[in-house]
């Protein structure tokens, strides 16, 4: 029997999609994909405040649901008061087409950031 493979994510945190007992007859959790660190990637201003001590929370529009509007958007609002650094990614999809008056000051958005491991034992 052919192995079907997937990665785990938080249910709590997960948008509406049909259950992967549904979709396939083995899951298997084989970790994160982990690429290497990009070769041009100029780090944002606020690069510095992942250092920080206070939780960093990371959302990203994923490629089944990409509506940043249902996604992002309420991730914001909902964390707008914690004493969290809130980084979110569009996926590419322009800034200016969030609906929000202002960006939450515990928030940092950007189209794309890289999403790699530097740590030697990944």
């Amino acid at each position: 029997m052919a192995r079907a493979r997937t990665l785990c994510w938080s249910k709590g945190l997960s948008v509406p999609v049909k259950p992967l007992h549904l979709q396939c007859r083995v899951v298997e959790f084989i970790g994160p994909l982990l690429s290497d660190p990009p070769s041009e990637f100029t780090p944002p201003s606020w690069w510095g405040d992942i250092q920080a001590s206070q939780p960093v929370i990371h959302v990203t529009q994923g490629t089944v649901a990409t509506g940043i509007n249902e996604l992002i958007v309420p991730t914001l609002r909902a964390l707008d008061q914690e004493d969290v650094l809130v980084i979110a990614t569009t996926g590419g999809k322009p800034l200016d087409t969030l609906k929000l008056d202002s960006i939450p000051t515990n928030a940092r958005v950007e189209q794309f950031i890289p999403h790699y491991s530097n740590r030697s034992d990944s």
